[in-house]
């Protein structure tokens, strides 16, 4: 019975995801179970911490991995957030706790549309004040129109406020 109890332990360690003392446990006792254990049962028991070890070392790279890009979306790098999700997505999809996938995903997906969204509106207001400046207020004004909704939900209300008055006042 004494014999046994290491595996009992590493089984009970692997139930209360304490994967890396059941390693730590499996390695210390390997050469005693392998010696007392049926051949089946060793390699069932081998074969169950080595997956539990490996699935574990692949969530803590994936985490690293997912720690790297949060650290670029709260530096305000969204583009190389983005950049760095799409090369790791593969590899995160298979090895991140899907919980933790999904939030990253979720929160790089809004920076990336609302980076999108700044630039696009900066575009807009970039061709804006350059019709304004080629004193073309008719088509500076016709396009603030044509983007007007847009520009209100991008824009600060400043922003837009500044881009409105330039347009009608220049109209």
């Amino acid at each position: 019975e004494d014999s046994v109890r290491p595996m009992h332990e590493i089984y009970a360690l692997l139930q209360e995801k304490r994967t890396d003392e059941a390693h730590v446990r499996f390695q210390r006792f390997q050469v005693q179970l392998s010696q007392c254990l049926p051949a089946a049962t060793f390699d069932s028991l081998k074969v169950t911490v080595t997956s539990a070890y490996h699935r574990l070392q692949q969530e803590n790279q994936a985490r690293e991995s997912m720690k790297s890009v949060y650290g670029l979306l709260e530096r305000g790098k969204v583009g190389r957030a983005h950049a760095e999700f799409t090369k790791l997505r593969p590899t995160l999809r298979r090895d991140a706790v899907p919980a933790e996938f999904d939030s990253l995903k979720k929160v790089g997906g809004q920076e990336y549309k609302r980076n999108q969204d700044k630039i696009a509106a900066a575009a807009i207001t970039k061709a804006i004040h350059t019709l304004l400046k080629q004193k073309k207020a008719g088509k500076a004004h016709g396009r603030f129109q044509q983007a007007r909704d847009s520009l209100r939900q991008r824009l600060s209300a400043s922003s837009f406020d500044s881009a409105r008055v330039s347009v009608e006042t220049a109209y």
